[in-house]
């Protein structure tokens, strides 16, 4: 997930909460905490976005493979599936 600014939504950087032109717009200086209360509302929402740890995909499984080990675990491995349709054994046979 892509950082983006709490008013605009706009991409920006991990390490601002908003983007040149709000900041600009909005007059916002210095520390979000001498901001005004509904602009610390929404930096706290977009806080709790940030570290909201997103469950890996079946398509993340190798990648995080290749990362951990450097190449494919041989090893067969279990898709649960959440959609109520048959769990699925894999290996890299498959």
């Amino acid at each position: 997930m892509r950082p983006v600014c709490c008013i605009c939504g706009k991409p920006i950087t991990a390490r601002f909460w908003v983007c040149a032109a709000c900041e600009d717009a909005y007059e916002l200086k210095g520390g979000y905490h001498d901001w005004p209360e509904w602009i610390q509302a929404l930096v706290i929402l977009e806080q709790r976005e940030r570290r909201r740890v997103e469950e890996p995909t079946f398509s993340d499984v190798p990648v995080a493979e290749r990362m951990c080990y450097g190449e494919l675990n041989d090893d067969a491995w279990h898709y649960d599936s959440d959609d109520g349709s048959d769990d699925v054994w894999y290996t890299e046979s498959d």
